[in-house]
């Protein structure tokens, strides 16, 4: 059985459901060790893998020697993890696959320079030790111009569980909105945008250190806004089929946030989508069962009228093509490469 060492910056955590669906997958074919070079940020959450917490790059190394892995993987083309990954397949001699996220590919070309691939990275990505890259189909431009090879690069859409969240029974009639609350994702827009519907019931499930902030400012707007917490991510099927719409916000001079997997989450639970117009690639991940809107006026009268049945049904397919089980064979063959 092939093995695989995993690198990643922390785990679990309620946010990054990449990992956590992947590795739950790839666990049944392939003989696995997780190692978060951090602890989990937050308490509760519940690991789908056994894993170990290793802060110290030497002993990283000596368990991954004893282990004995064929590859290595990790997720995002930055951070400490990522140097250590690249370090492991350097000096164990092994091969490595990554996949991207969004904000490392975004940044590329979003910082005006200040964020960019150090030379031993680029050579790196250039060399036989890079088995391949793994990225949403948009990322592939600004990683080839970043100087990764574009042989190397493999579009691939979000991880999603799909058989999780597939639901075709009624949905509430709740408005919900689901992330980490950072600046990039633009909560306050969110809050505005309940403010302007009172009546109707709108939900939030942020996560990090900001949310007693956003709790303040949703208090000083009347509370139109339900502000839970966060939710483990077996349980969120049954959040989303509360809801009958998914309002995704994003900060539009930042322009950072990629394609969320909620989106497909929530449309294989039946919810209608609306996210902002930051930029062209977003309407081919919404695709034809939900909203690309450009202002908080346009989703109001979106909100004003019942999910239409015809998109509803397009949404359980378009969500579909997100399926893990379709394309985490993009990954897998990598490895039997090895």
């Amino acid at each position: 059985m092939t093995r695989v060492t995993y690198i990643v910056s922390c785990y679990p955590t309620f946010g990054e459901t990449y990992v956590s669906t992947e590795l739950l997958h790839a666990t049944k074919e392939f003989k696995v060790d997780v190692i978060g070079v951090e602890p989990p940020s937050e308490d509760g959450v519940e690991a789908d893998v056994p894993y170990v917490v290793e802060c110290d790059a030497s002993r990283i190394l000596d368990r991954t020697r004893e282990f004995a892995p064929d590859v290595i993987h990790t997720h995002w083309l930055c951070g400490e993890h990522f140097d250590i990954a690249v370090r492991l397949a350097t000096e164990l001699d092994r091969p490595l696959t990554v996949r991207a996220h969004s904000f490392d590919v975004l940044l590329l070309e979003a910082s005006n320079g200040r964020y960019s691939f150090t030379a031993i990275h680029r050579d790196f990505l250039r060399s036989d030790y890079c088995l391949g890259i793994l990225t949403f189909p948009f990322g592939v431009g600004p990683l080839a111009r970043a100087g990764v090879p574009e042989s190397k690069l493999i579009p691939c859409r979000p991880v999603v569980d799909y058989e999780r969240f597939h639901d075709e029974s009624p949905n509430g009639t709740g408005v919900m909105n689901v992330g980490a609350c950072l600046r990039k994702k633009d909560f306050p827009s969110y809050l505005q945008l309940a403010s302007r519907m009172p009546g109707r019931k709108f939900s939030l499930y942020p996560m990090g250190p900001q949310v007693e902030a956003l709790r303040d400012t949703n208090r000083t707007l009347g509370s139109p806004v339900e502000i839970n917490e966060p939710v483990p991510h077996r349980q969120m099927p049954a959040m989303y089929k509360q809801h009958e719409w998914l309002v995704y916000t994003a900060d539009r001079n930042l322009a950072t946030v990629g394609w969320p997997v909620s989106v497909a989450e929530a449309q294989a639970s039946g919810l209608g989508v609306c996210m902002p117009n930051i930029r062209p690639d977003i309407e081919e991940w919404v695709g034809p069962a939900g909203f690309v809107y450009d202002s908080l006026d346009e989703v109001v009268e979106i909100l004003q009228q019942p999910y239409p049945a015809s998109m509803r049904r397009a949404g359980f397919e378009h969500a579909r093509r997100a399926d893990i089980r379709e394309h985490l064979p993009l990954l897998t063959a990598l490895w039997r490469q090895v």
